[in-house]
Parts: structure tokens; C-alpha cells; sequence
């Protein structure tokens, strides 16, 4: 299992935040965990980033037009529309630009090296 340093970056209209973690690159997926101990999988080949932590669970594929954010405690999953302006890859490199019920967001990893 390749390891690697990145910096990952999520900005909408309330948040611009960017991170360095040390992640796991195998399978052309990116794996890696945050601060808060949300766990992240960003899979190249489709397109789908997930995100999941002790209470939430969002899938976000970026080639279709809905996202889904389940709520654990709940067992209850809320569907949200996505609509995916930009993808641009370059090695683990990757920028995206999108919309979550047309609020803007940029979720981007930039691999250190």
C-alpha cells in the first residue's frame, strides 16, 4: 500500500478549509483520515467521493446527479441533487466543482511530495 502526504482542500460559502494528512493510495482509491476521525475514500476511477464518521455517511458520485447523506442514528438517508461543473485529474491530483443543491462547493487533493 503506497502512503503519501496531501493536502486536501473543501471550501463552500462557510467554509474554506485545507488540510495535510497522510494517506493510502491503492486500488486507484485515496483513502485518508481527517482530524475529527471522519474517514475519507476518493475513488478515481468513478468518480465517487465518501465520506463517513460515527453519525453521518455522504456518497457523492460525481458522474451521476444525486448525492446521499445518510444519518446513522436515524437509519434514514436523505437524497441531495449534485451537479458536477469541473473535474480536472492530474496523478493523485485532483480538483473538483460542484454543486449541492446549488450551493457551490471545491473539494481538491494535492499530493506532497
Amino acid at each position: 500500500m503506497p502512503k503519501c502526504n496531501i493536502k486536501v482542500r473543501i471550501q463552500n460559502s462557510e467554509i474554506d478549509q485545507t488540510t495535510e494528512v497522510k494517506a493510502i493510495f491503492q486500488d486507484n482509491r485515496i483513502k485518508y483520515k481527517e482530524e475529527d476521525n471522519t474517514f475519507v475514500t476518493f475513488d478515481y476511477e468513478n468518480n465517487c467521493l465518501i465520506r463517513e464518521n460515527q453519525n453521518l455517511r455522504m456518497r457523492y458520485h460525481f458522474n451521476e446527479k444525486e448525492g446521499i447523506i445518510e444519518a446513522k442514528e436515524y437509519n434514514r438517508e436523505l437524497k441531495v441533487q449534485l451537479n458536477t461543473k469541473k473535474i480536472e485529474r492530474n496523478g493523485k491530483n485532483i480538483e473538483i466543482h460542484f454543486d449541492v443543491e446549488e450551493s457551490p462547493f471545491l473539494y481538491k487533493i494535492e499530493e506532497i511530495i
